[in-house]
Order: C-alpha cells, then sequence, then structure tokens
C-alpha cells in the first residue's frame, strides 16, 4: 500500500518526510493553490495556523481546512495517510494518524507542560487533549521572538512547539534556552508511523 503524507497546508513544511523517517515519501498540501489572502476566518471563528504558499505562516478558518483535507483524502483512497496536523481536523477514515494521536502522547507526559503556538490568536484557542501551564507564541520564521518565548517558558518540565512548522533545529534552539526537554510533534508523529 503506497503510504502519503498529507497536510493541511498551501506548501508542506520543510523536510517533513525525512523528519518523519520516510524519505523519498509524497508529501501532499491539502490547500496548495489557496492564497495569502483566501480562507480568511470570521470574527470567533475557530482557526488553524497553515504554511502558506509563501512559506510563511498563514491563519485559515479551521472548516476551510477541515474541508480542503476531506477532499485531499478522497483523492488518496486507498493509500495510507499520514495526517500531520498538530489539530483534529473532524475527519475519519481507518488508520489515520493525526493531531489527536500526537496530543493525547503529550498529555501523557507527566510534569508542567509549556506550549509555544505559531501565532497570537491561537493563544485563545483551546488545544484539544492538552491543558497547558503556560502558553506563549513564536513564529517558526523568528529566532528572536522563539528565543524570547523560550525564557517565558523557563522552569516548564516540558515544552511543546505546537506547529509542524517548527524543525528539530528549533527544538534544540528552545531547549538550550529554557533548560528542559521540547516535545516536537514532527518527532512524535514519527514514532506513531514507525513504531520501535
Amino acid at each position: 500500500m503506497d503510504t502519503v503524507i498529507l497536510c493541511p497546508d498551501a506548501r508542506a513544511p520543510d523536510g517533513l518526510a525525512d523528519d518523519l523517517g520516510l524519505p523519498g515519501v509524497r508529501v501532499v498540501a491539502a490547500l496548495a493553490g489557496l492564497g495569502p489572502m483566501d480562507g480568511l476566518p470570521k470574527r470567533d471563528q475557530p482557526v488553524l495556523c497553515i504554511r502558506g504558499s509563501m512559506g510563511a505562516e498563514q491563519v485559515v478558518a479551521r472548516a476551510v481546512a477541515a474541508e480542503a483535507v476531506g477532499r485531499a483524502l478522497m483523492s488518496l483512497a486507498g493509500s495510507r495517510v499520514v495526517l500531520a496536523s498538530t489539530e483534529p481536523l473532524g475527519v475519519t477514515v481507518p488508520d489515520l494518524i493525526d493531531g489527536a494521536d500526537v496530543a493525547r502522547d503529550l498529555a501523557a507526559l507527566p510534569g508542567s507542560l509549556g506550549l509555544i503556538v505559531p501565532v497570537a490568536r491561537l493563544l485563545k484557542q483551546d488545544v484539544p487533549h492538552l491543558m497547558p501551564d503556560r502558553v506563549t507564541h513564536a513564529s517558526p520564521y523568528d529566532p528572536e521572538r522563539l528565543g524570547v518565548a523560550a525564557m517565558t517558558l523557563k522552569g516548564m518540565t516540558r515544552i511543546a512547539l505546537w506547529s509542524y512548522g517548527f524543525t528539530p533545529a528549533h527544538a534544540a534552539q528552545v531547549a538550550a534556552m529554557a533548560g528542559c526537554p521540547v516535545f516536537l510533534p514532527r518527532v512524535a508523529l514519527a514514532a506513531r508511523v514507525l513504531p520501535t
């Protein structure tokens, strides 16, 4: 059976297949073709932070992303799909590995949790299955702000970088500055895709 990594993004995160231990596996961006102004959420509408067509983060209505992922899943029927999303999008297909699984992995760990989300708007949104002790924000594309966020969360038992836009290099930077382990969704997803 063919394996496909599906991202609710307009452009797939860099090196995702390699990070997941699936080099050469096809990565599909479900929102490919979505322009910078497309999918803008209305006030109080649940949002999702995606990697936009220009490579930077873009906030879209969660319903827009869920619809696009649903269409992509139908076109990928017959493939084993790994949904690279930190947010459960309400799509159900057999053997789907998604953000709910990754959130459960994180919630099961003991101790205090600091969470870094990619944009400030997400601070007001509940993170499914998680009850972080402290939440702050930093873009994967702003190393200075990421450093500030790491220092804000110093003293936590662990910190989670809650976006697939964050890479192992970002995790290393935050761990060095905050002095605690960093949970990276890409690594947690890889552990579920390729159990040891």
